[in-house]
């Protein structure tokens, strides 16, 4: 089987469909890796599996530092 990529090249104005199971909780980053387009706010986050998330305990420890 060949390596698959986890990047794709659109033309401009074009769109994309993507699918991907949602098996594991969390808040998860989809971007390009163009650094200014990151910095303009062009990243969007996936929240998978939210009942899950609100259950998760966050360490005091951690919590402080914000």
């Amino acid at each position: 089987d060949p390596p698959r990529r986890d990047t794709l090249t659109l033309p401009g104005f074009g769109w994309v469909v993507i699918c991907f199971i949602t098996d594991n909780f969390g808040l998860w980053a989809f971007h390009c890796y163009i650094g200014w387009h990151m910095a303009a706010g062009l990243l969007m986050q996936f929240a998978s599996l939210p009942s899950q998330i609100q259950q998760f305990h966050v360490p005091s420890y951690l919590v402080e530092q914000c």
